[in-house]
């Protein structure tokens, strides 16, 4: 049935597409959009064990991507003479080609994903390396829990001094003028929350030792909220429910996604996009809320969609944006780490890149997200003002459609691994579990900020101290036996 149903979206895209071209008709493109889109969810439903992670990204393209003009074309024939005249035909062509061709690449990527199986060998472990490897998952788990608790206290303390700074401040100075005067073993402390989180959750601890963590994380991203900055715990969420998901998925001897937890999703997310709707007047002082349950979730997927716009302003701002032959944007996060990263401040004298909003970072820095703004908001920019970025932009204005396509491709193709690369093992898991934490914002961030990490100092040396002990603490227990 389903299958009879994501055949007759995939017709009626074709049939919006040909329309689209001939008519040259915005309307008719974003709607072969949506057909996209809702095949590639409908393939995701058909098996939603393994593409879980897919369904979720695709989510995240409706709310910052997709949902706000579907929302413009359901209220106006001509939702598109806005963005004609102020961008002009070609960005908005582009905002709706870019979405399509990301959502076909994707779509193709997953189908060779799930294609594309290898046979494993079994490895055949005697009884004496399976003790082994217990008892190192077992301390693995109890350091990293113990890393963890201590670096959630620092990062609280972090999280803590932004509010005090932020009192009776407005949230976009938090942008422009915050920073922090915390020592820096404070800062590295709290650097580790998230990694030693990870560790501990890719040891597949009990369900019962997952509670206290997981509210701890969820709890993290309040501060954040006060003061205006909503992604935080919003990702956090998401992670949390995912995992629990995983644990599932995996058949693990405990119930992850029971009665209770399935009420608990089912008033959550409701109740919780129905406060991020009245939550964009709030931060900023505005007391015309949305009354209605139903204006308040329009609110919220309109509100949230201002990335769609951004596609156009970017477009529109492409050959303007500040050294723009000099810089690289999809891999921005790594040339700014090894071009003004700690290590290159301090054995090549790098100039380092400033915390907040400012002209070093737009004139120097690889993200794009300073560029574009400093080049279409001005002082705004200064003050504490935004757009943000989008995977579609960037990698667009490196290497085109076809940067687009393949970038979608590959994203596909991971995500619908996924499942296999977290039961592998436990630092498969671990980076992968990273990944989940940062990934589904790149609708609307930079194209590869998820896998900074996977350079960052910190990272690999909060594996390191996990591991060693670990090892460290098994090599002892066989000492003992001995």
């Amino acid at each position: 049935m389903k299958k009879c149903l994501r055949y007759s979206v995939f017709v009626l895209g074709i049939i919006f597409a040909i329309l689209g071209i001939c008519l040259k008709s915005y309307s008719f493109a974003l709607l072969c959009t949506v057909a996209c889109f809702l095949n590639n969810t409908i393939y995701c439903l058909e098996n939603i064990k393994n593409r879980i992670f897919l369904l979720m990204f695709h989510i995240m393209i409706f709310v910052f991507l997709l949902g706000r003009p579907i929302i413009e074309m359901s209220r106006k024939l001509d939702w598109w003479k806005e963005y004609v005249k102020e961008f002009g035909k070609d960005s908005l062509f582009f905002a709706i080609n870019a979405l399509t061709i990301s959502l076909i690449a994707m779509f193709i990527g997953a189908l060779l994903a799930e294609r594309h199986k290898k046979e494993t060998m079994q490895n055949i472990i005697d009884d004496k390396n399976t003790e082994y490897i217990e008892k190192f998952r077992y301390n693995l788990q109890v350091i990293s829990a113990v890393i963890f608790y201590f670096s959630m206290v620092a990062f609280l303390g972090l999280e803590i001094e932004k509010l005090v700074y932020m009192n009776g401040r407005d949230y976009v100075e938090y942008y422009s003028s915050f920073v922090s005067h915390a020592p820096y073993i404070v800062h590295l402390v709290a650097g580790f929350m998230k990694y030693s989180l990870c560790i501990f959750l890719g040891t597949f601890p009990e369900k019962k030792k997952c509670y206290l963590p997981l509210t701890l994380y969820l709890i993290s991203g309040v501060p954040g909220l006060i003061i205006g900055v909503r992604n935080p715990i919003m990702l956090n969420a998401v992670f949390i429910f995912l995992y629990f998901f995983i644990r599932d998925a995996l058949l693990d001897k405990d119930k992850w996604l029971g009665k209770l937890e399935k009420m608990a999703i089912g008033i959550g997310t409701p109740a919780a996009l129905l406060f991020m709707g009245a939550y964009s007047s709030i931060r900023v002082g505005n007391s015309n809320i949305p009354d209605g349950i139903g204006k308040l979730f329009v609110s919220f997927f309109y509100g949230q969609g201002v990335s769609f716009k951004v596609l156009n302003i970017g477009y529109s701002c492409m050959d303007i944006l500040p050294n723009r032959l000099e810089k690289n944007y999809t891999f921005g996060g790594f040339i700014d780490y090894v071009n003004h990263g700690a290590i290159a401040q301090k054995f090549f004298s790098a100039e380092a890149l400033d915390s907040g909003n400012s002209v070093k970072n737009a004139m120097l820095s690889n993200n794009l997200s300073h560029s574009l703004a400093y080049v279409s908001k001005g002082d705004e920019y200064i003050t504490g003002h935004g757009w943000g970025s989008s995977y579609l932009l960037e990698t667009f204005i490196d290497f085109g459609y076809w940067g687009i396509a393949i970038y979608s491709f590959l994203l596909a193709y991971i995500l619908i691994k996924g499942m296999k690369i977290i039961g592998k093992n436990s630092l498969t898991a671990t980076i992968f579990l990273f990944i989940l934490t940062q990934i589904f914002f790149v609708p609307r961030a930079e194209a590869t900020g998820f896998l900074d990490f996977t350079i960052q100092i910190g990272f690999w040396l909060a594996i390191v101290i996990c591991y060693l002990l670990a090892g460290l603490c098994c090599k002892k227990y066989e000492f003992v036996k001995t």
